[in-house]
């Protein structure tokens, strides 16, 4: 099979090479000698993409893969045989070094990526829980039933049986079920006009009748993303991994997400400790219609017992503005005065985009794409014109060493990079001349000092800034220090907009109030001690809690919890108390995702509307419930799966990154995972704790501003909340006939 799947893979480069992407080879030698760097990156990546045959199954990752891991592991992922004699035949050495990996989950697999193929399970782009029946009705694909006696082939031997056995040899145990009489029939039809000589014949009309649906209802599914400029089998390993990609597509390109760097780990570190995900909290345990009483003895009786689903909560949150561009700091031991990340960053891009706005051409640089490198030393600029090909350089005046008085009174020596400022300018001097003489291309430099001078009383300069890249509204000075009363009037009024690091209460006075729903949601460690004595029971019953346990709750209480400013916000609006600020982080806020929630709600209706498109609803659905997920993925859990014999096997054990270890009974082969000796955060977390706190945020208003603000709380009680929906009991058979009269 391993063989079989090699040729099918050499073969489908080769056709692509030279009939579909014979164009583009082509071009790629065309490129520029001294863009050789760039020339060969690009031609590696390409020949990865073509030379990678999609292998796919359906739910294989849980059972197809795991009975021939050993043998499929010791053909591919031990060492991988090139046929190959010459690049000429395969494309380049790509063909015989590709890298190899698994991603497991569990156990579980979720792609295998070799050389020459990309084993993935469908069922990491579709729904949970979808069927293969459902599965291939969704695209429209009718399902072909076919029938094998998978239980009385004991051997391959079997295989060879020339004749057709009796019915009762397709009895299935683990259906508990003999095949009817009219499949059976069906079956000896078959076996007749298909001229079938071997029970071999029978399992290759079996086998086609599932994989000729399925390819058909794969094409479709391929094609659909397809019109979304996506590669569904190349871009991506799950439909978490597509949706990024298709959000930061749908993103304007004014707009970008910063990682937090490692000087600020703690930051990062922080913020993955205090991620909320959605709340399921009861609050009234029992409620019937007829029989129970709301809010006790004395109360009304129940009536109906209604619930209420957001439409696309998570949507909508990641529609609101979200966190972008490089934060600032401010922390409390220093009076809150800025940390700015990436200053020069700042004004670098100011200068760049007024340059390429006032010359009406485009410039790429970090904010809109990646930086260019050029020639043979590989040296980044800070923007590059490929039309002119120009390069443009912003030295900031402290760390290039320049000559002005920014650097009056610093000494000769810069004390962040310990080197003389003399050496810094020479430095930068150097590689102007060599990408002007020997990558050959023109340089444009601007100063830190020049291009505020340049900015001081030009209004249509100050002016473009101010449209093109707005700051975030905050009242803060760059320098002056700040206090608590003057962060929360920047919030409440609106103009701080980011993270607050903060103890925040429930005052006394309000909480009779808020113990209907309490307002401030935390993770923390519940142990038996903590719960009533019903539930403390019916733990210890089940054996429960025998150990503390990391939940979420609603509480009266915050400390030390991190904030996301519009929900900060609607807590002071609604009388909250904070004791103590420790941090803010502040962003430039932006709606940069509401083009990409248009799509999706449009797509859903359309769907909603015509039957004929129900596969955009389903797949949109996919999308957007997915949007945020992939950026809170916890890096650290990934590991490196190898698969490895004799020797090698106890250096990996031996490693301190060791895992687990599992023999595969199949010539002394094991699986052993590791975890990653360096973890790379590439995922700006901040997109996913801020859709969470939105989520929140609507819950309580949908509380304690439409619900508690219409209804009398004699009139209905709360009795559970799952995330996005909220369950209550009522005193009459609908919401709208226990309005207050006065509001109607």
């Amino acid at each position: 099979m391993g063989d079989y799947l090699e040729e099918i893979s050499t073969s489908a480069f080769q056709i692509l090479r030279d009939t579909c992407f014979k164009d583009a080879f082509e071009y790629l030698e065309t490129l520029r000698e001294e863009d050789d760097k760039g020339r060969v990156n690009l031609k590696t990546t390409f020949l990865k993409y073509l030379s990678q045959l999609p292998v796919v199954g359906f739910n294989s990752g849980k059972y197809d893969l795991n009975v021939i891991k050993p043998y499929f592991a010791q053909r591919f992922l031990i060492s991988e045989v090139d046929d190959c004699e010459s690049d000429s035949e395969c494309g380049n050495s790509l063909r015989q070094w590709g890298k190899r990996f698994v991603i497991k989950k569990n156990n579980e697999f979720m792609a295998i990526s070799t050389s020459f193929l990309k084993i993935l399970d469908i069922t990491n782009f579709i729904a949970p829980g979808f069927s293969y029946a459902k599965y291939l009705a969704a695209y429209e694909v009718e399902e072909q039933k076919g029938f094998f006696p998978y239980e009385y082939i004991t051997s391959i031997e079997k295989l060879d049986e020339t004749s057709l056995p009796s019915r009762d040899v397709f009895y299935s145990s683990l259906r508990n079920s003999e095949l009817p009489v009219q499949n059976y029939d069906y079956v000896c039809k078959v076996w007749k006009e298909s001229g079938m000589t071997s029970l071999r014949d029978l399992l290759i009309w079996y086998n086609n009748k599932d994989t000729r649906p399925f390819i058909e209802a794969l094409a479709k599914q391929c094609e659909f993303y397809k019109t979304l400029g996506l590669d569904m089998l190349k871009d991506a390993v799950s439909v978490p991994g597509l949706t990024l990609r298709y959000l930061f597509k749908t993103m304007p390109r004014a707009h970008f997400f910063s990682l937090i760097r490692e000087k600020h780990k703690d930051l990062h570190e922080e913020l993955r400790k205090q991620i909320v995900g959605g709340p399921s909290i009861i609050f009234h345990r029992y409620h019937e219609k007829g029989i129970t009483k709301l809010r006790g003895e004395s109360g009304k009786a129940v009536q109906s017992l209604v619930g209420y689903d957001a439409n696309s909560l998570y949507l909508w949150a990641i529609s609101q503005e979200m966190p972008t561009e490089y934060p600032v700091r401010r922390r409390k031991e220093n009076d809150f005065q800025p940390e700015v990340i990436d200053r020069y960053g700042r004004l670098s891009r100011e200068w760049l985009e007024w340059v390429a706005y006032k010359e009406n051409t485009t410039i790429r640089h970090k904010f809109n794409a990646r930086e260019k490198q050029l020639g043979a030393r590989h040296i980044r600029v800070d923007g590059w014109n490929a039309e002119n090909r120009t390069v443009y350089q912003f030295h900031g005046c402290f760390f290039h060493g320049h000559e002005c008085h920014k650097n009056e009174g610093c000494g000769d020596v810069n004390l962040v990079t310990g080197k003389s400022f003399q050496e810094l300018r020479e430095t930068t001097a150097e590689i102007t001349q060599y990408l002007r003489e020997e990558v050959g291309v023109k340089v444009v430099e601007m100063h830190e000092c020049e291009w505020e001078e340049m900015k001081e009383g030009n209004d249509k300069i100050i002016n473009f800034i101010n449209v093109h890249l707005p700051q975030s509204p905050s009242q803060f000075s760059d320098s002056s220090p700040q206090t608590k009363m003057s962060i929360l009037r920047d919030i409440y009024d609106g103009y701080l907009y980011g993270l607050v690091r903060c103890d925040i209460k429930v005052p006394e006075s309000l909480r009779s109030h808020f113990s209907e729903m309490p307002p401030i949601f935390k993770n923390i460690e519940v142990s038996s001690e903590d719960i009533g004595p019903f539930m403390r029971d019916f733990a210890d019953e089940h054996k429960l809690l025998g150990r503390p346990r990391r939940t979420l709750i609603g509480s009266f209480i915050g400390k030390n919890i991190f904030l996301a400013t519009p929900l900060l916000r609607w807590y002071l609006e609604h009388g909250l108390a904070i004791d103590e600020i420790y941090e803010v982080v502040e962003y430039t806020p932006a709606r940069c995702f509401q083009g990409f929630a248009d799509i999706v709600s449009e797509n859903r209706r359309r769907g909603d509307l015509d039957p004929t498109k129900a596969i955009l609803a389903e797949t949109f659905k996919l999308l957007g419930n997915s949007a945020y997920g992939k950026s809170l993925e916890n890096l650290e859990n990934r590991r490196d799966v190898a698969y490895s014999m004799g020797r090698d096997v106890g250096k990996l054990v031996n490693s301190r990154l060791f895992r687990t270890c599992t023999p595969l009974d199949h010539n002394d082969l094991f699986e052993v995972e590791s975890a990653k000796s360096k973890v790379r955060w590439n995922l700006p977390l901040q997109i996913g704790f801020f859709v969470y706190q939105y989520a929140k945020l609507r819950m309580l208003q949908f509380h304690y501003d439409f619900v508690d603000k219409f209804v009398s709380r004699d009139d209905y009680q709360l009795c559970e909340m799952d995330t996005d929906s909220l369950y209550m009991a009522l005193s009459d058979n609908s919401l709208e006939e226990v309005v207050k009269p006065h509001l109607l």
